[in-house]
């Protein structure tokens, strides 16, 4: 597929105003195929006689959408899942925008000791480029993107693909996953891997960059001063492993005035817990903090700040005494569980993650506290053993 620039280059005025011509006349046709003579949105939009009200049935889809995907733990299941609920879009034409809209999330990961001949890198990436163009095609609406390194840069290749038809796949992505070199101005969430492909990716963020979500397994000196200039815009930073000599870089960007970030989740392990215990008492704008760990170190390196009202803490099992209350206090209720992979890995699941909000603070009296959590009978107050 020829790219058509715009960039002159020194070329002939005809010569230019002939890619002018060729650029609008593929966009033309792009726009002609998937909206304008696209035969799949051409059906009726008034009030059509089913056995129920269209509102209704579209209320029972997106409650079985939310239910069976969204909140689905189990991702053995999604898959099937999956199936059945988008076999409804082949009903009707009508059904089929509704499906097509409530499918926002797609996922592509793969490694090369995998790959089969027909799972190359370069063969998926045509696959998923040729859904995004099929007219046909229930992908048209996706905001959350999960690709592998190798897919995705096989998509972004000049040589296979035209920025109007990279458009059409990335325009409406708001959460990217496993990311290469083109990132759109629009784009909020940006998640990277520890890849061998890492260092070349180091313009990841240009400068007029809005990304508020930056998460990297692994990150280096040389990462930590790539994204430097766009730190004040990250309101939400995932960094599991660090090396050591972007250490005092980090605590310099943390603990800065201009620092916004709320949302922190880190590897408290080894020596980088000292350097949380630095950061803490002077950064202000934490809120929220995962490090990786059971409810007590969780707890612990929590109570270092007083800004921080909400903490995610890893079990490996459920612990009914979490909730007793004849252990040490927190302060903090189980607000919601979740089941996620390991970070910096592609298929290994992780412990039971478990989201903790904060109600008071905890008193040396044992009394007070027991008096405070005596007035929410139906919260889940965790406690921990000394």
């Amino acid at each position: 597929m020829v790219k058509y620039s715009l960039k002159h280059s020194g070329l002939k005025k005809d010569m230019l105003v002939d890619a002018i011509i060729k650029h609008q006349e593929h966009r033309d046709e792009l726009k002609s195929k998937l909206v304008t003579d696209n035969s799949i949105e051409q059906y009726h939009r008034g009030t059509v006689e089913y056995r129920l009200p269209t509102l209704i049935i579209y209320r029972i889809i997106r409650d079985l959408w939310h239910d069976d995907i969204n909140l689905n733990l189990n991702t053995l299941h999604l898959c099937r899942n999956y199936r059945w609920l988008l076999s409804i879009g082949l009903v009707s034409k009508e059904l089929f925008k509704l499906i097509s809209s409530l499918f926002t999330r797609f996922e592509l990961i793969s490694t090369y000791q995998i790959y089969e001949s027909h799972r190359m890198p370069d063969v998926l990436a045509k696959e998923i480029k040729s859904h995004y163009l099929n007219p046909l095609s229930v992908v048209k609406n996706i905001s959350h993107l999960t690709l592998s390194m190798e897919i995705f840069k096989e998509i972004n290749n000049k040589s296979k693909s035209t920025s109007i038809e990279l458009g059409v796949i990335f325009n409406n992505v708001r959460k990217l996953n496993y990311s290469s070199d083109l990132i759109s101005s629009s784009l909020r969430k940006l998640k990277l891997p520890h890849s061998p492909f890492s260092r070349s990716f180091l313009s990841i963020l240009p400068s007029d960059s809005q990304v508020t979500t930056f998460s990297l397994a692994y990150i280096s000196l040389e990462q930590i001063n790539m994204i430097g200039s766009n730190f004040k815009n990250i309101t939400k930073l995932i960094l599991w492993k660090i090396n050591g000599n972007a250490e005092s870089k980090l605590e310099e960007l943390l603990c800065s005035p201009k620092c916004n970030v709320r949302t922190l989740y880190f590897d408290c392990r080894d020596r980088f817990q000292m350097l949380l215990h630095r950061v803490l008492p002077v950064n202000q704008s934490i809120e929220t903090i995962d490090v990786g760990e059971n409810l007590k170190e969780t707890f612990c390196v929590a109570s270092k700040s007083s800004s921080i009202n909400r903490f995610i803490f890893h079990e490996h099992r459920e612990q009914s005494n979490a909730y007793s209350r004849i252990f040490q206090p927190t302060g903090y209720i189980h607000i919601k569980s979740k089941y996620r992979k390991n970070p910096g890995t592609l298929f290994s699941v992780g412990a039971v993650m478990k989201y903790a909000k904060k109600i008071y603070n905890v008193s040396e009296n044992t009394d007070d506290n027991q008096a405070i959590e005596s007035d929410y009978p139906n919260l889940k107050f965790l406690s921990y053993v000394q």
